[in-house]
This record gives structure tokens, sequence and C-alpha cells, in this order.
């Protein structure tokens, strides 16, 4: 049944709320819903069921959002989304009053755009079979006539729903889903088939690691979709983040991944949700990152163990826990089931859930995943290991009992073989000894390998045993430190070749038990722990532990770019580390010197990491002396001390570093003996090896699109922008120079701000004042704000081609706004020259908006925007945007603008086929009676000091649509805004503000935009048609 409300003739005054409200910005946002009602579960609509706002520490429910969401799922229920047309009345059908539409129109209440919002992110992520249609194309159209206000749900300026470079039709939309159900139905079977035949695992885990098993292997991760958008037999560019791309087209990137698996697992009755967020240091194929990237992934509830065989489709939420579930990571990883079902700890090692799935942000409530592994119901979570020492019986050289090292080890409950068997895991150690006075590392070992070839050729009884819980084996005196870690990498080194007497099978066969530095520097460990001493090393002497360090051992220490040159850290930015002991220390070999040297996750970081003299005497390390405690100040010689600069590779960022001395040893005195007579001496045991952690203080985030094209980006600095230009067309090369990047990767853009150093600070202030023509005062410079920012795209740092530029958009100086009177913001960029290595200082033109001050630029580093008197600037700006689609800025017209006094310029303002204008208006005020032949001329005596102009596009259909009902456009609205903004929406609570947004009701689109902002907005160079 076809939803249609009667249109209502509206006569004199009409208004338009037609929003894609607070529009949506997500690549990974927009995935909907499905054909086909399947079994219930605690998940069909988790997000509906969940609509609720935080108010304090209270989650309350949200009752518009609810209706607004109810009145998707009648929509949904009618088949009202095939057409890709609706028409909903949502005054008619009781969602809202009219008054409520009333005082959003006149008034600029918020109330009702915002519970829509809510209502519509959650749809859309409970309903991944909806794929064909683009839901921030659904926007809310208001008329008024004889008075009373009414409004629509409806596709606002757009012709329909459906997903541009898609599906265009109602029967081709039916073809899809045929396809898409048998898909589905196919897959189900194959999967209960294999449960059926299954005797070892619960059901509905078997379906979770099965499911995400079959999608990982049978989904091609496909960023390079979009280069084939213009076959208009290929449509799998328009749904690679969709459950239809991942299951029919088999092509896909998260977005797919994710919502395909849970298509597949609702119709197995498997409650799952889809998960939106960040990698923690992963890129989109799950291998380190030292940045961020934006991530879906799914979460899973399971039934507990007992309960799971004969699970029904619906449970009650306390008969088991979610597991996180990411397919594709698994995808690109020869251990299919490496990220599925997951616990909470291992979860957040990998993941950062973030509801805000759009700009509207209204926060998704996610469930909290089991703080246990599935089947398990005590801490044993993450990689644990302890020593267990045992006397011998026997004596030392001191008189000391002589001790064996028991050791256990397991990670998230499981031994090293258990590890090994269900998730292709290798749990491993090494240990080092102590001789000649150094600390010496031996390779990584597999433990699950070195068992089965200990059980071959020799007897693991009473050394090693391996319960399933977890891997126990015995150490002697002479190993000195001990690590473990969980790789994900299969080793590399082989035995000799088996001889064995008792186990021929096996003579002539190797296996792989240890690691080359090679291999691991190509992976990055699941985890690991620190190096554990074994104080039954010699003796139970105990070795000299760390009291203190400076700089604090326990505060990451931060490095940036600005640091040195390819990776190195130049002098003027190494410290000097002073590392206090419990006990006094001496050098054991006066002749020789004591060494420093370093162990990490990456060997290759030795090659970037140095070390440096610590003194004039060209002495590595130093012992010093410093307070014997806090509460005893007598100097005694427990320091030692040496200068170190860490690596600024961005592949070690984060990277920890445990350093190791030579040649000293602890000055405690110890009892020994000696031909049956006591001698004290010198108990020499190493010191222990001091921690530290290095890293870069920036949180990037990538960007996505929205549906009108508009690319938002969010950072630390929280930038946010948007755009609709051309960026397909683009020439955007990798840092080799070689091929340009794909329209996927190219949307993986970021922005990475980090905190520039005080020196180069300085020097971009010197150079201004001492530059040519400069007006800036030294006061003014002081009130100054400086951005130190650089494109990323997946990890690599593009160079801007010849022809285009980056549109960013930087936060006012800290005490100023939009609207201080008397004040003009100039941006200076201190620009680096290649072919001489030296930097030159260029001033750039910017516009003043309501949201930061824009400019376009050609390449990065950092930026410092400058308060200056109003009167030392005649020079007017101005920059023009696209609100929505239906047509696109060229090159020229896209940049900021400089205007000389007595100069004009000439916009060309062309819609798209299908598409006609809407309105061009600038600093608000509508132009568009100026525009003749497609062209609009300003001038400078017709502007003001800052000018933005804004151009709307709106579809053929839709301007029907407008006519015939009497909708118009309505002004901008400003509003206040804080972190509680939806508590706002909740009886009786009084939700305060502070911070301003701006809401753009008039262009289909409310945005919510915090003032201090960096944006970036790119602009294409177009390619030459021959």
């Amino acid at each position: 049944m076809k939803i249609k409300t009667k249109p209502i003739a509206v006569a004199g005054l009409a208004a338009v709320c037609a929003a894609t409200l607070l529009a949506g910005a997500g690549m990974l946002g927009k995935n909907t819903a499905m054909a086909e009602d399947n079994g219930k579960t605690i998940a069909t609509n988790y997000f509906g069921n969940n609509l609720v706002v935080t108010v304090g520490e209270t989650d309350r429910e949200y009752p518009l959002a609810k209706k607004f969401y109810n009145a998707l799922e009648e929509l949904r229920l009618a088949d009202d989304f095939k057409d890709g047309v609706v028409h909903y009345n949502i005054t008619e059908k009781g969602v809202v009053t009219a008054d409520q539409i009333k005082a959003w129109v006149e008034d600029g209440d918020l109330t009702v755009p915002k519970a829509f919002s809510a209502a519509r992110d959650a749809f859309l992520t409970d309903h991944p079979e909806l794929f064909y249609i683009d839901f921030y194309k659904m926007t809310i159209s208001a008329g008024r006539t004889d008075g009373k206000y009414s409004a629509f749900i409806d596709s606002g300026r757009e012709a329909n729903l459906y997903r541009d470079n898609g599906l265009t039709t109602e029967a081709e939309v039916a073809k899809a889903i045929k396809a898409f159900d048998g898909k589905v139905n196919a897959i189900v079977d194959e999967v209960k088939k294999a449960q059926a035949a299954d005797t070892y695992s619960e059901k509905d885990v078997f379906f979770a690691r099965q499911v995400n098993k079959y999608l990982a292997e049978n989904i091609t991760y496909d960023y390079a979709a979009y280069e084939n958008k213009d076959d208009e037999n290929y449509i799998a560019a328009a749904y690679i983040n969709t459950a239809y791309g991942g299951l029919v087209e088999g092509k896909a990137v998260c977005g797919g991944f994710s919502t395909s698996y849970k298509v597949v697992m609702d119709k197995l009755g498997v409650p799952c949700i889809t998960v939106n967020g960040y990698s923690n240091q992963m890129d989109e194929y799950g291998n380190y990152n030292p940045s961020s990237v934006y991530h879906m992934w799914n979460y899973v509830y399971l039934a507990a163990p007992s309960q799971a065989k004969s699970a029904a489709s619906t449970r009650a939420a306390d008969n088991g826990d979610w597991y996180s579930v990411d397919v594709t990571w698994n995808h690109s990883n020869p251990n299919r089931n490496k990220y599925a079902v997951l616990q909470k700890t291992s979860d957040e090692k990998i993941h950062v859930s973030d509801g805000v799935i759009s700009s509207a942000k209204y926060e998704l409530k996610y469930p909290s995943l089991s703080a246990h592994n599935y089947g398990a119901s005590t801490s044993t979570d993450g990689l644990q290991a302890s020593f267990d020492y045992k006397p011998t019986g026997k004596k030392d050289d001191y008189g000391n009992e002589l001790m064996d090292t028991s050791v256990t080890v397991s990670y998230n409950g499981k031994s090293a073989k258990r590890l090994l068997e269900e998730d292709g895991l290798y749990l491993v150690y090494r240990y080092a000894n102590y001789k000649n006075n150094q600390i010496n590392w031996y390779n990584w070992v597999a433990l699950a390998s070195s068992y089965d070839y200990m059980s071959i050729i020799a007897s693991v009884e009473g050394y090693m045993d391996d319960n399933g819980s977890e891997t126990v084996f015995y150490e002697n005196t002479s190993v000195y430190y001990m690590q473990f870690a969980v790789f994900d990498a299969v080793p590399d080194i082989e035995t000799e070749p088996i001889e064995s007497e008792s186990h021929p099978e096996f003579n002539g066969k190797t296996f792989l038990v240890s690691y080359t530095e090679d291999h691991l520097n190509e992976s990055q460990p699941v985890a690991e722990s620190k190096p554990m001493v074994n104080e039954t090393y010699g003796t139970y002497t105990p070795a000299p532990y760390v009291q203190s360090t400076t700089p604090n051992h326990g505060e990451e220490q931060i490095i940036n770019d600005g640091m040195g040159k390819d990776g190195v850290m130049s002098q003027g930015y190494v410290k000097i580390y002073e590392i206090t002991y419990n006990e006094p220390l001496h050098k054991i070999d006066e002749n020789k010197p004591i060494t420093v040297f370093f162990e990490s996750a990456h060997p290759n970081a030795k090659d970037y990491a140095k070390f440096y003299p610590v003194n004039a005497a060209g002495d590595m390390v130093e012992i010093v002396e410093r307070p014997k405690n806090s509460g005893d100040p007598t100097l005694v010689p427990n320091t030692l001390r040496f200068k170190f600069g860490a690596s600024l590779m961005y592949e070690h960022n984060r990277e920890g570093y445990h350093f190791y001395f030579g040649n000293v040893g602890s000055a405690k005195m110890v009892t020994r003996i000696v031909d049956g007579k006591e001698v004290e001496e010198f108990s020499n045991k190493a010191p222990n090896a001091p921690y530290f952690t290095y890293g870069r203080l920036y949180l990037a985030c990538p960007a996505r699109f929205n549906y009108d094209g508009r690319l938002w980006i969010e950072s630390c600095a929280q930038p946010v922008l948007a755009d609709n230009s051309d960026l397909s067309a683009n020439n955007f090369l990798k840092e080799d120079g070689t091929s340009s990047f794909s329209e996927g990767e190219r949307s993986q853009m970021m922005l990475v701000a980090e905190k520039i150093d005080e020196t180069t600070e300085n020097t971009m202030k010197n150079e201004i004042l001492g530059g040519d023509n400069n007006v800036v005062s030294e006061e003014e410079l002081s009130k100054s704000q400086t951005y130190d920012i650089r494109l990323q795209i997946c990890n690599k740092y593009p160079t801007i081609p010849d022809g285009s530029y980056v549109k960013i958009m930087l936060g006012f100086p800290e005490g100023y706004g939009p609207n201080d009177e008397g004040v003009r913001f100039k941006l200076y960029h201190r620009k680096h020259i290649k072919e001489t290595d030296t930097y030159i200082i260029e001033e750039v033109p910017c516009v003043v908006t309501k949201l930061g001050i824009v400019a376009t630029v050609t390449s990065f580093s950092p930026y410092m925007v400058v308060p200056v008197d109003a009167d030392k600037v005649t020079d007017k700006t101005v920059y023009a945007t696209i609100d929505g689609k239906g047509g696109k800025l060229s090159a020229e017209d896209g940049k900021t603008r400089l205007i000389k006094e007595g100069e004009s310029y000439t916009y060309t303002i062309k819609p798209d086929k299908g598409y006609q204008i809407y309105s061009v208006t600038v600093n608000g005020k509508e132009v568009k009676d100026k525009i003749a032949d497609g062209k609009l001329t300003l001038a400078y005596a017709d502007l003001d000091s800052d000018n933005e102009v804004e151009i709307k596009y709106i579809s053929d259909d839709a301007a029907a649509r407008y006519e015939e009902n009497g909708i118009v456009d309505v002004p901008k609205v400003v509003v206040t805004v804080t972190d509680d903004f939806y508590a706002s929406e909740i009886p009786d609570i009084d939700a305060s503000s502070n911070v301003v947004a701006i809401v753009i009701i008039a262009v289909a689109v409310v945005v919510i935009i915090g003032l201090m902002a960096v944006a970036i907005i790119l602009i294409i160079k177009k390619k030459q048609n021959n």
C-alpha cells in the first residue's frame, strides 16, 4: 500500500524547512534497511527502541523522535520507499502539531528537526535492507494556508530518495531486491547446513563466526568502484557502503561489509547491530596505522552457552552478552576470525565507537560489550603472565636457596595451542640473559609450535604443559628477563629437520618456531607485555628497580614532524633522561663505558632513534648522585643519565621503548661464600629497564560525504565544512608521484592538526614583522592564533596538484569572533620552498564567516591568523559555495577572491541537467535577478569587507512540487547549543547553552558547527576534454 497524503493548496505565505535535517555526514552513515520482515530479535529495531536523551547521568525517552521513527516504520511496512518518492503529512498523521511547525518556521524552534534527525539516524542504522534509499535526501517541507501550517516528509529539493548513480526506477529496485533476498537466503541456507554438521560450537557463536568467515571470503574490499561510475551497467560504486554492494555486487568497503553481516544475522534470528566509529591506530584493512580512520563494524548478541543451542529468535537481554565482529578486517587477514566475537577489552584495543553518525549530533546508544570472553565468567582478559618461584633444595655461591621459575601465560583465557587453533594467533615469548655485563635478547619463540616440536624430539612432561586455559613452562636461573606477546604473523625461522627414533613418522619435518626482526617490522603485536625480571637469576637477590624518572615515564612523550628530518630527531629536540633507582649503582668494569640500548615493537626503529653523548667526555651513559629517596636527601650514585631522540617515523607513532644498560650493576652489598668463608661484595644485579612511549599530539578523523556532496571533516580542532566540487575529476598524486587516489580513497581525506612548537611560532612572528609592506604590529601578533595542519589520505600525504587547491576554515584567535567591529583578519602561511630548502612568509586572502575564517591554499604547514585594525585593510574578499546538489563551481570560482577598489569578479552559475537555479545570495541577500546568461558579476562597490556567495539548485521535479504546494525558503536561523543540546527537548529539562551553531533551515540542511573550527574544502582542477 502506498501512503499518500493529499497536498494542501497553499495561498499566500508558505515556508519550507526542507532539510536533510541536521544533515547526515557519514559515507558510512548512509546505509539503510531491507525488503521483508524476518524473525524479530532484540536488535530488529534496536536504535528505535533506544531513542533516548541523556540528562545528567539518566537516559530519558525521546517521545517525539519515537513518533518520527514510527512514521518511517509505517512507510517501510507499506513499501512506500520502493519508488523513491514519499509524501507523508506529519501534521495530518499527528506526528507534530501545526503550532510546532509554526514555532520552527517563524521562531527558529528546532524541536521538530532535532527529533526527526535523531529518528532518521536510528532508522537507517536499524534497516540496512533499504539499500536503495539515501536517507540523507529525506527532508521535512512546511507550508501554510489560511494561516495554518502543515508539514511533510519528502525529498526536499531532490527529485527522489534514490542513491545517486544507482537504481532509478521502481522496476529496477524490485529486481535488485529479488536478487538481494535470494543471496541472503542462499547464505543462510549454507550457514545452517554447516551448523547442522558441527558438533563443537554453540549455535549462535557458530553462526556469528561462520557468517563472518563467508562474507570475509566472498566480498572484495573495493575503493576503486567509483572509477566505473560512467558505466551504466555498473552500480557497485553507489552501493559499496551498503549490504547490496557486499552481497549482490560482491564489492564493498567497511559499511558494506558490516551491513551485509547485519542483514544475514537478522535473517538467522541472531541479534546484530552496526557500529560506527574509528579505528584505534588501524587502517581500513586492519593493519597498523599511526592515526585513525572512520570505520564501521558490528556487535552481535550471543546467548549464554548453556542456552545457545536451543536459542529462539527472540531473546531476553539477560540471557547472553554482546560481542564485536569486524568482517572488514577479517577479510584482509589470513585468520578469518581474528576479529570475531571479541569482548570489551579486546575490542577497545582496536575500535573507538562513536554514536554520532551525522552532523545532527544525536548520539545513538550502543550496548555494553561482555567483560569476558565468550563462554568465560572470570577475568582472564588480555595477556596474562606470572612467575612462580620454587626452591630447588640447592644453594648458590652466596649461600642463598636456588630457585626454579614456573611461568604461566595466557591470552583472553586461552593457552597457546588453543589460541592458535581457535583464533589463529601466536602466543610468544622471548628471554634475555646477562653476559659479559650486557643484556642479550634472543628471538621471539611461538609457544604452540615449540610445544609441538618439543613433544616430538623430547618429552615435555614436567617442563611444559598446555591445558587449554593457560600454558605453563619452566625456566632456570640463567634467564634474566622474559617478555610475552601475541602475534598474528606466522613464525619464519625453521627448526632443523627432525631425526627421531621414537617418532620416525616426523623425520625430515621442520617446524616454524621463531621470528626474524625483518618479519616483525612488517607486523604489529596484537598484545605485548613489558619485560619481566626473573628474580631467581643467579640468586634471589632482587635487581634495582626504577624509583623515579625525568621526564616522567608515566606520561607519553610528545613528538612531531617539526622536531627533525627524515624521521630522525634533531639534536635540538633530544632530551636528557635520568633514571633513579632504589639502590646505589656502580660501573662493573672501570676500563669500559656503560652502554645503553633499547628494544621496541618495530626493530627498525633503531634506524631512526638515536643516542647522543651525555657529557663533554663523550659518555653515552653516566652515573650521577641524587637523593636516596623522597624521605632521605642523602646523595647517592643511584641515577643513570643518558641523551636520546626517539624516531619521528609515523610507523613508530606511540612506540614503546624499553631501555637496557650494560656494564653497570647494583652496588648493594651481599654476602658470598668462598671456600667456606663469608665475603661481602656488590650484588652487580643489572638495573631494571625503564619504559617510555612517544606519540603525536593529535587526533585525526577522516572525511565523510553527506547526501548533498558536501565533504565533512572532524579532527582535534573540530573542523567542519561543506563543498560539492567534482572530486572525481582530480589529479591528487601519491607521495611517490605515481597514480592518483581513487574516489573512495579521497573520501578518507583528513586534516592532521598538530601543536606547533614555540620556536617555529616565534620565527613566523619575526618574519612577518620583518617582511616588506608589513602593516601588522607586534601587539597584534601577540593576539594571533597559529595552526600546524597537514592533509592526509589513507595515511599518505598527497601533493596538491597544479591548478587545484584546498579550502580551509580556521578558528578565530582567542577572544575574537565574526562580529567584532573595527577588526579585520590577516592569514599568513610559512611556505616551504623545496628547491632551496628555505621558508618564506606569504599572505593568503581570507573571508570572515560566522563559522570561521575561510581561505584557499595550495600547500600545508603552519598558518597564523592575526587580528588587525580594520583601517589597515582596504581590499575586500569573497568566496562562493553551493548548498546541495545540482551544479558545480569552476576551479577559479571556488577560490577565495581578493577584490581591490575599482575591480569586480564574475561567477558562472550553471545548473546540471535536470536542475534549475533555486536561489543565489550574497551575505544572505537574494541576487538571483542579477544573473544574466548564467553570469553574476560582483563589483567592489557592491560588496562588504567579507562576502559569502551561496548558490542553491533544485531538481525540475522538486520545483514542480514546490510550485504546487506554494513552498518557499525561509532565512537562516542562528541558535545556541551545548553538549546537552538534545536534553532541552525532554519535558521539564532546562538545558543551558553557550556554544554558537548555525542551522540552515532554508537549504534543506540543518548543520550544527562549532565556531572554533578547522575545515577543508577540495576544489579540483577539471580535466581537459580532448
